[in-house]
């Protein structure tokens, strides 16, 4: 029996991202972002040129201090917004392509307008949470294990005698 490894790999579905809906300590909101697994290549880029970055401004010699809070969060927020490839809220049941931070003035998704939302920190975390964990972009589970040229294999159940 051979186990297909690639059946499991994350990577297809970072690429395409997958829907996040936000939430509060004690709420679901109706409000969805499709985001971006860290296995995509948008997510590899942006890490590389986060570092690029950081070596060209450690070599120029300014004095800016490429591991003080500002200058990370600065980073992160712009890693975060192109990894978020989309947005949606729920208004009376229905879906809507654009999202409200006061209630009134309804936003577009752009990358820019996802900047201005992960400059909440609240946001920024939830989004950071969920691309980091590899679960959100695994395919679905089965009751069988993926087995190489289709091949069916049951999982095995543990042995009665053994505790």
């Amino acid at each position: 029996m051979q186990i297909n490894l690639d059946a499991y790999d994350p990577k297809p579905a970072a690429d395409l991202g997958r829907p996040m809906q936000l939430a509060t300590d004690k709420h679901l909101l109706p409000i969805f972002f499709n985001v971006l697994g860290q296995d995509s290549d948008v997510f590899a880029e942006q890490i590389k040129e986060n570092t690029r970055e950081n070596a060209a401004l450690k070599a120029s010699g300014l004095h800016v201090v490429v591991n003080s809070p500002e200058h990370v969060q600065k980073q992160s927020i712009r890693a975060l917004a192109r990894i978020i490839t989309g947005w949606w809220t729920i208004v009376d049941g229905k879906r809507r392509d654009q999202i409200t931070f006061n209630g009134t003035d309804w936003l577009d998704f752009s990358h820019e307008n996802a900047k201005e939302a992960l400059s909440r920190a609240w946001i920024r975390e939830q989004v950071a949470m969920y691309t980091l964990n590899r679960a959100n972009f695994l395919p679905p589970a089965s009751s069988e294990t993926p087995a190489k040229s289709g091949e069916k294999v049951s999982a095995p159940t543990p042995d009665a005698t053994s505790k």
